[in-house]
């Protein structure tokens, strides 16, 4: 092997080896959430109030639909209503055009969702549903990140809608949770364009 082979092996191995780590946010006084049974979640939320996930874990079903009723449109009634899926809920759902109650179907755990989804517990979402659902993830633990090793909970209202993911927090984040953002109109800390940033609603994103 040429000496210029050699070099370009250590070119490979080191690609990334220098970044700096130290401004990766810190998870002080990390608290273990459970649901409303007592059973772990395997997630954890930090002192500042953000939220990683530690492990996989499966959740018991302990919920039910909202529906109440006297909505703008009622798509179901009640619970046994829904069917088309597996642990189907009446929810419901407040849109531009008015309220619903339609179907929802929940998640037990990441094996009910397709590749590139983690189920997460609506209650660490801006949906506030009692149930989890799959939502798009880049991580889906701690373990899968390899530079600040926290894998995090990012919930976006654009405005026009609600982005969840599961996402690495990155030494190049700006935020690491909602108390890092300033008093700007809604401004929260939320994944985007590669980093978890402060971002104000807007629905062109």
């Amino acid at each position: 092997m040429g000496r210029g082979s050699s070099w370009l092996i250590l070119v490979v191995l080191c690609t990334g080896c220098a970044q700096d780590t130290s401004t990766c946010g810190v998870c002080d006084e990390p608290e273990s959430l459970l649901d409303s049974l007592g059973n772990p979640t395997g997630f954890e939320r930090c002192a500042d109030g953000a939220v990683n996930r530690v492990s996989q874990e499966r959740y018991t079903p302990d919920w039910s639909g909202d529906c109440r009723g006297d909505e703008d449109a009622l798509y179901c009634a009640s619970d046994s209503d829904c069917t088309a899926g597996d642990h189907g809920v009446c929810a419901h759902r407040l849109l531009s055009s008015g309220t619903t109650c339609e179907c929802q179907y929940a998640c037990l755990s990441d094996d009910d969702c397709e590749p590139g989804q983690a189920c997460v517990s609506g209650t660490l979402l801006q949906s506030g549903d009692a149930w989890p659902q799959c939502i798009a993830a880049r991580c889906l633990v701690d373990d899968d990140c390899a530079l600040c090793g926290q894998c995090g909970v990012s919930s976006y209202w654009s405005g026009c809608g609600i982005g969840d993911t599961l996402a690495c927090r990155d030494p190049t984040d700006t935020c690491h949770s909602q108390a890092d953002c300033g008093d700007a109109w809604m401004e929260q800390c939320a994944f985007g364009n590669d980093d978890f940033v402060c971002r104000e609603p807007n629905c062109a994103t």
